[in-house]
């Protein structure tokens, strides 16, 4: 009986010991992280998408009527409300925000750090 015992206790410390694991900070864009090509651009796509959602969701509107205010197919506007923004390009979901009110503005400066280091997209802050 004691060997049953000692057996079963010596599995469960076995089961609960966690591999050792390093953590690395991120710099606050997974995409980025995991070393995807151009990846400032679905996280800002995705920043927008979310601004369209709100917008629709503050006035009211079905996805319906938003579709039809927007020029977009209700289909469409589903798979964009679920964060399914690579068949828009970014020029279209601003587009998109401008038929429903929204003010855009964009400001284009020289980038801070390294002058050879690519430039960056960023959505700063949507304001309903």
């Amino acid at each position: 009986m004691a060997d049953i015992a000692n057996t079963k206790a010596g599995a469960d410390e076995q089961a609960t010991k966690q591999p050792e694991m390093s953590v690395t900070d991120g710099i606050g864009n997974f995409l980025a992280d995991l070393g995807l090509p151009d990846p400032e651009e679905p996280l800002q796509k995705s920043k927008l998408a979310v601004a369209i959602s709100d917008a629709i969701k503050a006035r009211g509107h079905t996805q319906s009527v938003a579709g039809k205010i927007m020029g977009v197919i209700q289909p469409d506007l589903f798979k964009l409300q679920r964060g399914r923004t690579m068949s828009f390009t970014l020029d279209r979901l601003v587009g998109r925000l401008n038929e429903l009110g929204m003010d855009v503005d964009m400001i284009v400066r020289a980038h801070v750090g390294n002058t050879d280091d690519r430039g960056e997209l960023r959505v700063l802050q949507v304001v309903g």
